[in-house]
């Protein structure tokens, strides 16, 4: 692949490794530091079972742990894993929180991203068995930038309260999807019985409920980038394009910044109410109408 930097082509190879680290090889130029922090660590002998290593903020608070069990099936990786081998082993912490909540049956909607770590005190904590050891470290901040701590403080609220509600959006997607499922298994199931024909229309009448809260939830139709030209966005792929604005500088959140988050987090929370009145309501009352045919009700 090749991307464009101050004016010249820069070629390069991209290298997937296990722990879903990824290093770029530039054939025609010269190589960039690895980003993060670079975290090493010596094991005499190869570790028996899961090694996990730990990084907390200062005061112990975890932010996210790492483990050397890698699955064998790369469709059910989910972020980054370390090694424990015999030797000198080391791991590079890209310096950002975690990602939030995936959405199911999509592959274009990705997990919300996390946001970049503030300048401050750290820890990594390394478990091998019943082995621990804790180091403190440091992020420094840039030197050149002369943006306040308190600033990139806000900045950093901003983002990681975007990605709180689109975790959010994303699990009430989820849960909306899995009630389809189970409402279209269940009609199925009950299609020739004619004492379930109450039920049935219960049941049609939810599902639809739940398509349009869905439906401004989210854009299912969206597959790829050019599927914004022919689909209209929705509240989850709206919010989305909120973090890239905010984190565009090291510097506080604009006031449009705010204005459009408290906006379309407003809207999100109007729909989430919507689904919890469905659930408490529409299908509370049907699983009413399972019961008394008795077969099995409908879980969240």
């Amino acid at each position: 692949n090749y991307h464009v930097t101050s004016g010249q082509n820069a070629t390069f190879y991209l290298e997937q490794h296990d722990t879903g680290h990824t290093t770029k090889r530039v054939i025609d130029g010269g190589d960039d530091l690895p980003r993060g922090a670079r975290i090493t660590y010596f094991l005499a002998e190869p570790a028996v079972g899961e090694a996990s290593l730990t990084i907390s903020e200062a005061d112990g608070t975890v932010i996210e742990t790492f483990s050397s069990t890698i699955p064998p099936d790369k469709k059910v990786r989910h972020g980054l894993y370390i090694t424990a081998e015999a030797g000198m082993n080391s791991f590079q912490w890209p310096m950002t929180y975690p990602s939030g909540v995936k959405m199911v049956d999509t592959d274009y909607h990705e997990r919300p991203a996390g946001p970049l770590a503030k300048p401050g005190e750290y820890q990594a904590t390394l478990t091998v068995g019943d082995w621990s050891m804790t180091q403190t470290f440091s992020l420094l901040k840039d030197p050149r930038v002369s943006t306040s701590d308190d600033d990139l403080a806000e900045q950093f609220d901003l983002l990681i309260e975007i990605q709180h509600k689109l975790s959010a959006i994303a699990t009430g997607v989820n849960t909306i999807r899995s009630l389809k499922r189970q409402l279209g298994e269940w009609t199925a199931r009950l299609a020739d019985d004619e004492s379930a024909a109450e039920a049935i229309a219960a049941a049609n009448y939810l599902s639809e409920q739940l398509h349009l809260v869905e439906l401004r939830l989210v854009q299912p139709e969206l597959t790829s980038d050019g599927d914004s030209l022919n689909y209209r966005e929705m509240l989850f792929e709206k919010l989305s394009d909120l973090p890239p604005v905010v984190s565009s500088a090291d510097a506080r959140p604009t006031t449009q910044s705010y204005a459009v988050y408290e906006k379309l987090a407003g809207q999100a929370d109007e729909q989430l109410a919507a689904l919890d009145a469905v659930l408490t309501g529409d299908l509370a009352s049907l699983n009413g109408k399972l019961s008394d045919l008795g077969v099995g009700i409908i879980g969240v």
